[in-house]
């Protein structure tokens, strides 16, 4: 039992030394949604926006339904949405004008887009969250609501109408 336990502390001294090339993407001391942070904010400053960008908007329900939009950074958007009782989902693909999506970037970085805000606990029943991760330069960063709260938190509301608008 003795030797179990000292292998345990191996291991998770082993994974605690090894977790920053684990975290590819994030800077040493700069947690992931502060790098997020500061290249949105590179974009909207710099007028040019990284192919490998990423921005996904998802409160899609197995039962319910909903919208997946998801932005690229070279000026693709797909939108797939699904009805309640819906087998398949209804896929749009279209491309978007640049001034149009460093506007929108303008918007995620206004609302500190990359912040979780809401706090987390149990699900009340047939409760859903709608997510945000935005993707870019290997670093990450995802916040949610709670999909009937958007209204009143006013957030992730303002950038799926924005995201329904590109």
């Amino acid at each position: 039992m003795r030797q179990i336990a000292v292998s345990i502390r191996v291991i998770l001294a082993l994974l605690l030394a090894l977790s920053p090339g684990i975290c590819k993407g994030a800077e040493p001391g700069i947690p992931f949604a502060a790098a997020v942070e500061n290249e949105l904010k590179a974009i909207v400053t710099g007028n040019r926006v990284p192919a490998d960008l990423t921005i996904t908007y998802d409160d899609m329900h197995g039962l319910w339904g909903g919208t997946t939009i998801i932005v690229y950074g070279d000026g693709r958007l797909e939108r797939q949405t699904k009805k309640a009782g819906a087998s398949a989902a209804k896929i749009t693909r279209k491309r978007i004008d640049r001034h149009k999506l460093i506007e929108f970037i303008r918007l995620l970085v206004q609302l500190g887009a990359w912040d979780q805000l809401t706090p987390d606990r149990q699900p009340i029943p047939d409760e859903s969250r709608a997510n945000l991760t935005i993707s870019v330069k290997g670093s990450r960063s995802k916040m949610w609501e709670w999909f009937n709260e958007m209204p009143g938190n006013n957030r992730l509301i303002q950038i799926k109408a924005r995201m329904v608008k590109l």
